[in-house]
């Protein structure tokens, strides 16, 4: 394939890329600015959301690096560092817009869009089922404060849903997203991502123990932030199960069929 063909090819992809990822933005952001959380009532006697509140041991900002930037960094050394001398046949350059750049950053581009996609995918489905749900966490009573005495025995039996919270609106609403877990959800379609994508992209014989290591070592990872949720009292077992569901068949799915998908215009350019 020709320099100029190349360079088509990669304007249409990277064209129909922005085609699809976009309109999942904008669905993100519209549902995380617009979409209140369900709100439902509670029983005073329902000790599984009377846990007190405690620092998150991972904070959202690490989550994020965790699950986010780690695996483009990684992705972007893998590419360079495990391809095989069949993902590079002849030269291993193409020339962009006057710019030689190396083929494997052309693959890089394509795993990262893949990778976002899946991850984009995974914040859409958590953003959705939290504000359509709005499961309490462990320790709503204690962050939405409600103006209703529990310490009363006579109401515990009553099914409380004309309550105000005493707390602030984002905490309110902050303690109604509790299914499904997020930082499960992330860390596990992470974690499986990149797994899967070791196990098919290194191929070198004496790397073999290595790449098994480093799959165990991203599942406990992913498992270890999954349980911090746990402990500190932000979601429910049910949300951490439903978290690592959901981030698991994700990635599994994503790596299976929409890499394929992403990379098709420049592969079927190559072939030519």
């Amino acid at each position: 394939m020709t320099d100029d063909d190349f360079r088509v090819n990669f304007l249409k992809k990277v064209s129909v890329d922005v085609g699809l990822l976009l309109p999942i933005l904008c669905m993100i952001l519209m549902m995380n600015q617009y979409l209140s959380p369900f709100r439902r009532g509670f029983y005073c006697e329902d000790n599984t959301i009377r846990y007190p509140i405690k620092k998150e041991t991972v904070s959202l900002a690490s989550l994020y690096l965790l699950s986010l930037g780690f695996p483009l960094i990684f992705l972007g050394m893998g590419e360079i560092l495990f391809a095989s001398e069949e993902d590079y046949e002849g030269d291993i350059h193409h020339v962009v817009f006057k710019w030689r750049v190396h083929k494997g950053l052309v693959r890089t581009y394509d795993m990262m869009v893949s990778f976002m996609f899946g991850f984009m995918v995974c914040v859409l489905v958590v953003i959705m089922s939290q504000r359509l749900l709005g499961v309490m966490r462990p320790n709503f009573i204690q962050t939405c404060r409600p103006d209703i005495d529990c310490l009363n025995p006579a109401m515990g039996h009553d099914y409380h849903e004309n309550y105000t919270c005493k707390s602030s609106k984002e905490d309110e609403e902050y303690a109604r997203l509790s299914f499904p877990s997020k930082h499960a959800t992330f860390c596990f379609y992470t974690m499986v991502y990149l797994s899967v994508y070791l196990q098919n992209k290194v191929r070198w014989e004496y790397f073999s123990v290595f790449n098994n290591c480093m799959q165990v070592a991203f599942m406990i990872a992913a498992w270890l932030v999954s349980m911090t949720q746990l402990t500190d009292y932000y979601h429910h077992v049910g949300d951490i199960i439903a978290g690592i569901a959901i981030g698991s068949l994700v990635a599994w799915f994503n790596v299976c069929a929409v890499y394929n998908f992403f990379k098709s215009s420049l592969r079927m350019g190559h072939k030519k």
